[in-house]
């Protein structure tokens, strides 16, 4: 099993922009009744709900919000389309994320 993990990828070459991109860590988390958010340092926002077990990604870099729903549904929007509409339980989630995300960046800066 050594020889074979030792030859995969023996033949590729690393790329010059690989040296640049790093894993984001952890800048500022928080934790309120309703749900607790992390903040990456890619700018990249989680936050977890509780009572349903929803999650809403939001994601600077690709311009788009991830929501994973109660039945662990996956769904990604771009956040160009949204100001034409969404569902309702995705709406009070980012509005509520807007007032999370107001107090992770005043507490990380």
């Amino acid at each position: 099993m050594k020889q074979y993990l030792l030859m995969t990828g023996a033949d590729v070459s690393p790329r010059e922009c690989d040296d640049l991109v790093r894993l984001p860590c952890l800048r500022a988390w928080l934790r309120t009744r309703a749900a607790i958010a992390f903040y990456l340092t890619n700018g990249t926002v989680q936050i977890n709900f509780f009572q349903d077990h929803t999650k809403l990604i939001l994601c600077p870099l690709m311009a788009a919000v991830s929501y994973i729903d109660n039945n662990r549904v996956f769904h990604t929007y771009r956040l160009e389309t949204l100001h034409k509409g969404c569902p309702p339980e995705l709406f009070s989630r980012l509005k509520y994320a807007r007032t999370i995300l107001d107090r992770l960046t005043s507490t990380s800066s």
